[in-house]
């Protein structure tokens, strides 16, 4: 519970971070979407830990989050018709841990320790944050030149 509760505080800041250099008229679209990862970055970690609430509320969050995170990655790029499709696939690739969690989770409903679920998540967390990391180094460097 308590790494859970770290990588969410490590999301938050990320995320609090990246709303920092967004300030700008051209960026208005990174700073609503970073404002919406900000926000679910900080839903009360205590309130999905409910073992009755199942893994869909946690699937839903952390998928807005990495959505968030991949398309702020996304709008950093000049963009031609190869690059969106990669993107795309890209993205459909991020998501399928995400998705093999929510799966697994609703077909094996025993009590007992599931690694895959842990992976999942941890995967789509490290995801979010290499995407982050990504976004902000290409966002400095134009800024630079």
């Amino acid at each position: 519970m308590e790494f859970i509760l770290i990588c969410n505080f490590l999301l938050g800041a990320t995320a609090a971070f990246l709303l920092v250099p967004a300030f700008t008229k051209k960026n208005t679209l990174h700073v609503t979407l970073l404002s919406l990862l900000f926000l679910l970055s900080i839903v009360p970690t205590f309130l999905l830990a409910n073992p009755h609430i199942g893994v869909l509320p946690w699937a839903i969050r952390d998928g807005l989050l990495l959505f968030s995170a991949f398309l702020f990655f996304y709008l950093t790029f000049t963009l031609s018709r190869w690059k969106t499709l990669l993107f795309f696939l890209l993205l459909l690739l991020s998501i399928a841990p995400l998705a093999y969690v929510v799966y697994d989770d609703f077909t094996h409903t025993y009590i007992d320790a599931n690694i895959g679920l842990g992976l999942g998540f941890l995967l789509t967390w490290l995801l979010t944050t290499l995407y982050n990391i990504l976004a902000i180094l290409r966002f400095f460097r134009q800024k630079s030149q």
